[in-house]
């Protein structure tokens, strides 16, 4: 669980709570609450493995009609040919929200604005590697679609995720989305 002076998020039941989660401040803009994850990459160091976690941002942003756009990840990268919600790698010293913005510009070309956070997810990929997924509603405010970095984009609603191959680290969000949506 992850608590604000003002809200309280869980962490999907499916996914391990990871120890030095994130937490959540208050924020003095007109969007709410912000996530903020120190250190990036948490290492942990056992039996003599070194086990990694790496920090991503994804944007869920919802058009007038309440679709959601989603990826293709493309060809040539980890996981190609499945879909996601748009974002990536969160560099050193780069706050989530900034790590978002710059993350959906390169690939798609858009100019968002990040709102409040949706869900956090923990997801272990293999025996020393996971990612930790922060979830944002954005607003796109700017820029026109592109396919900069991504195989393909999607409008999608609830009801279409079904038919939509999702990353692992995006299911709990799509199944959150479902439930809410119905």
């Amino acid at each position: 669980m992850v608590e604000s002076r003002t809200r309280t998020y869980r962490v999907h039941e499916r996914h391990r709570p990871f120890p030095i989660c994130a937490h959540i401040e208050e924020n003095r803009g007109a969007w709410g609450p912000t996530v903020s994850v120190a250190p990036l990459v948490f290492v942990l160091r056992s039996a003599g493995m070194e086990r990694r976690t790496q920090v991503v941002v994804a944007a869920m942003i919802e058009d007038a009609d309440g679709r959601i756009l989603i990826a293709e990840r493309p060809e040539g990268k980890f996981m190609a040919g499945w879909w996601e919600f748009p974002g990536g790698k969160v560099e050193f010293g780069e706050a989530p929200e900034a790590a978002l913005s710059r993350e959906v510009r390169e690939e798609l070309g858009l100019q968002i604005d990040v709102g409040e956070p949706f869900h956090v997810v923990h997801v272990a990929r293999t025996e020393t590697t996971a990612v930790f997924v922060l979830f944002y509603w954005c607003r796109w405010t700017g820029g026109e679609l592109q396919l900069l970095d991504a195989g393909d984009v999607r409008w999608v609603t609830a009801d279409e995720f079904d038919d939509v191959r999702f990353l692992e680290s995006n299911r709990a969000v799509v199944d959150k989305l479902r439930t809410q949506r119905r």
